[in-house]
């Protein structure tokens, strides 16, 4: 839009005229470069504050490329994990009430012996807020029964998380009326609500059965790592010849069964897209080709280089990052230790920063602040040092991030590498987001905390508050004190949440 436009502009005006104030002042420019000098890492957010984003999905299309899609086995010799929020989304056409969404729901399910209905957990408070809001909400619909209308748009019913829990408590309910005994007959259906799971199913096809199933009770959030509870507990209660299809369109979930394909079973498939692109994958073929030791770190190397909790790397996507990792096989064992401990360790910020020089294209780099300076120089600094006229088109997003800023986000990565690591477990000990990249706002919700300290050096803050209280500022200069203002703001915000 137009105003994000606009608001681009001005963060690179102010990040040229701080250059160039820097310049004029003396002050060393590598120094300066050391600092985000934005309210947030343009290398990993966007203007307005957002965590920037990548396409997943190549990911996906690259660890697929290396197989052949397998034909689907007979449905007696399987058991079925179905990704439920996700076939929810993409429910078309959309039934008239809720009753008949229940139905067409319930109807599509896999003929298998064992479903199992996964879905996600909603928190008021979450690391996840920022994706949802990202991806937009809508207003909060009152389900007061199986015969309430359905919305006519689907899809921004489904991004307001009060809907979707509502909903979900609504399939359970219609789903244990004996009117589904007949379907259920000979069948188990195991269904994952909030923090408990529930086993649905009818021994005379009249009448259906509901029993709590403790052991995959779970404090598991996201139904990317309940899934691989689910997958896990079929290994343990079925026989050792079933073999175990996911269905899922998430890029998450296949590098979650690639790093726990040897703990879940003899053969397990990935079962993703829809119409005509609907394949079935076979994990075990992928970590083959790739080898298991890359396919073991995939779900951290896929945290470091962004999910829907942790940002990206503006252009660097998914697939250079793991090109890299390929070429330096010698970093697996560092993303081997990327959610191991709770806390990220200096010398795991000082391994993870050699791995993004080199992911910059720059393997001789071990230090991001003078990849950032260099790069800056090459591009934008004449041979006699002065910074080149064009300073309001520089691009801060295409330099690497400061280390400040990246130390922040090898934080973030870690902790949600810590959950995957633990996905596993019914009740993992996770500690709180707060001091791991993230911050509590005054609301009580979680917000990135984008870097470690100042955000400009103090010289520059000395020169910015000059330059804005100022009685005799030029009248070019004017734009410039209001941005500087701004900024100041942000300078003395951030240094009082440091206190």
């Amino acid at each position: 839009t137009q105003n994000k436009m606009l608001q681009i502009k001005a963060e690179r005006n102010i990040f040229g005229q701080l250059v160039v104030l820097s310049v004029e002042h003396n002050i060393d420019l590598q120094v300066t470069l050391s600092y985000p000098l934005g309210p947030v890492p343009y290398a990993l957010a966007t203007a307005d504050g957002m965590p920037a984003k990548t396409d997943k999905s190549k990911l996906l299309h690259h660890l697929e490329s290396c197989i052949e899609p397998v034909t689907a086995p007979a449905s007696e010799a399987v058991a079925q994990v179905i990704d439920g929020n996700a076939s929810l989304y993409v429910l078309s056409p959309v039934p008239d009430n809720f009753q008949g969404v229940a139905e067409t729901v319930f109807d599509r399910l896999p003929k298998s012996a064992r479903v199992d209905f996964v879905t996600d957990t909603y928190k008021d408070i979450s690391i996840k807020s920022f994706e949802r809001k990202r991806r937009g909400t809508s207003e909060k619909l009152l389900i007061s029964g199986p015969k309430t209308k359905t919305p006519k748009d689907w899809k921004a019913f489904m991004s307001n998380a009060e809907n979707k829990a509502q909903l979900i408590k609504l399939l359970f309910s219609e789903w244990q009326k004996d009117s589904y005994a007949k379907r259920l007959q000979g069948r188990d259906l195991y269904y994952a609500i909030s923090d408990k799971c529930y086993r649905l199913t009818s021994i005379d096809g009249n009448t259906v059965e509901v029993r709590s199933v403790d052991a995959l009770a779970t404090s598991q959030e996201e139904a990317d790592t309940r899934i691989i509870l689910h997958c896990l507990h079929i290994c343990e209660t079925v026989p050792t010849t079933t073999q175990i299809i996911v269905r899922s369109p998430d890029t998450d979930v296949l590098v979650l069964l690639l790093k726990y394909a040897q703990q879940i079973g003899p053969v397990i498939l990935f079962d993703t897209g829809t119409s005509d692109k609907r394949r079935l994958l076979n994990v075990k073929q992928i970590i083959e080709v790739k080898g298991s030791d890359l396919c073991s770190v995939l779900p951290a190397l896929h945290c470091f280089t962004g999910c829907d909790t942790v940002s990206s790397f503006v252009r660097r996507g998914k697939i250079t990052p793991l090109k890299t990792l390929q070429k330096y096989s010698d970093f697996i064992q560092v993303f081997e230790c990327l959610g191991k401990h709770e806390n990220c360790s200096d010398a795991l910020v000082d391994d993870l920063e050699k791995f993004v020089c080199r992911m910059y294209g720059k393997p001789s780099y071990t230090s991001v602040n003078k990849l950032r300076y260099d790069s800056f120089s090459k591009n934008y600094q004449g041979k006699s040092g002065q910074v080149l006229s064009a300073f309001d088109g520089i691009d801060l997003s295409l330099l690497p991030p400061c280390r400040t800023s990246l130390e922040m986000h090898a934080r973030r990565a870690n902790y949600q590498a810590f959950i995957w690591c633990h996905a596993h477990e019914q009740f993992p000990n996770v500690p709180s987001p707060e001091g791991h990249g993230w911050k509590v706002d005054d609301d009580g919700s979680f917000d990135f905390d984008w870097t470690a300290g100042k955000i400009v050096p103090q010289e520059l803050i000395d020169i910015l508050c000059e330059d804005a209280t100022g009685e005799e500022e030029e009248e070019e200069d004017e734009d410039f004190a209001t941005e500087a203002d701004a900024l100041m703001d942000v300078v003395y915000e951030d240094d009082s949440d440091e206190d």
